[in-house]
C-alpha cells in the first residue's frame, strides 16, 4: 500500500498556496474535475494507437499532479509521458489502469480539503468521476 503522503501531500500543498486553505481548496477542486477528462483523453490516444499525444498528455496529467503535491499519480504520469515519447503503446495501455487507480487514491485523499464542510455525497461525487 503506498502511504498517503505520496498519494496526497496535503500540507506540502496548502504550503505552496500560502496556507491559504480557500485557495487550496479551489484548486484541488479544479484538478479533480479537469484530471478525469484527461486521463479518458489519454485513454482515447492509447486506443488509437497514437503513442506521441498520449505521451504529450501525460506530460499535462505530470504537471497537474505535481502542482497538487499527488507525487505517486505525477510519477505514473511521468512513466507514461516517456513511454509515448519511446512510442511504447504497450507500456502506456499497461499503465493506464495504473494511474486512474492512482487518480481514485487521490480523490479520496483530497477528500478532507474539498469537501470544506460540505456533506460527504459532494466529496463522493468527486470519487465518482476518477
Amino acid at each position: 500500500m503506498v502511504a498517503v503522503a505520496n498519494v496526497f501531500d496535503e500540507a506540502d500543498f496548502v504550503t505552496r498556496m500560502l496556507d491559504d486553505r480557500t485557495l487550496a481548496r479551489r484548486i484541488a477542486l479544479s484538478f479533480l474535475h479537469d484530471t478525469p477528462n484527461r486521463i479518458d483523453v489519454l485513454e482515447g490516444h492509447v486506443a488509437r494507437g497514437d503513442a506521441e499525444l498520449a505521451g504529450r498528455e501525460a506530460h499535462g496529467i505530470k504537471g497537474a499532479a505535481a502542482n497538487v503535491s499527488a507525487e505517486e499519480l505525477r510519477r505514473v504520469a511521468e512513466a507514461m509521458e516517456e513511454a509515448g515519447r519511446r512510442g511504447d503503446l504497450d507500456a502506456l495501455a499497461q499503465d493506464l489502469p495504473v494511474l486512474r487507480a492512482q487518480m481514485c487514491a487521490v480523490t479520496q485523499a483530497m477528500r478532507p480539503l474539498v469537501s470544506g464542510g460540505q456533506p460527504a455525497a459532494d466529496a463522493r461525487a468527486l470519487h465518482d468521476r476518477a
